[in-house]
C-alpha cells in the first residue's frame, strides 16, 4: 500500500469512529488582547448555552450550570405537609447535580477546560 491509501484509510476512520480529534498545541506566544479574547469567546459558548458565570480574572473563568437545592423552603414545605414533602426533597436532592466547568488560556493561547459534577 502506498502511504497516501493508508493515510487517507486512517483518516476516514478518525472521522467515523473517534469522537474526538487530537488537540495540535499552539508554541506562539499571543499577546494579552488574544489572551482575553480567546477566553472571552470561550465564555460567551458555555453562557449561550445556558450556564452562568461565577467568577473570572483575565486568563481563566469558572462557570457552573443548575441550582443549589433551597433547603429552608423545603423544610418548611415538610412541616406544612406534616412530612410527606421529604420524599420530594429526597428524590431532589438525588437528581439536582451542578456542573462546574473551568476555562484557562495559557500564554500560548490553548484553552484548557476541565469539568466537574457535584
Amino acid at each position: 500500500m502506498d502511504m497516501k491509501k493508508i493515510k487517507n484509510t486512517f483518516n476516514n476512520f478518525w472521522d467515523k469512529n473517534i469522537a474526538t480529534k487530537p488537540v495540535i498545541l499552539s508554541t506562539t506566544e499571543r499577546s494579552e488582547t488574544e489572551r482575553k479574547s480567546l477566553l472571552e469567546k470561550q465564555i460567551i459558548s458555555y453562557v449561550s448555552r445556558g450556564w452562568r458565570l461565577d467568577t473570572q480574572t483575565d486568563f481563566a473563568a469558572v462557570l457552573s450550570s443548575g441550582k443549589r437545592l433551597n433547603h429552608i423552603l423545603h423544610l418548611l414545605l415538610s412541616i406544612v405537609t406534616f412530612g410527606i414533602w421529604i420524599i420530594f426533597w429526597i428524590v431532589m436532592g438525588l437528581t439536582n447535580k451542578i456542573a462546574t466547568v473551568t476555562i484557562s488560556v495559557d500564554k500560548f493561547g490553548n484553552t484548557s477546560i476541565s469539568r466537574k459534577s457535584i
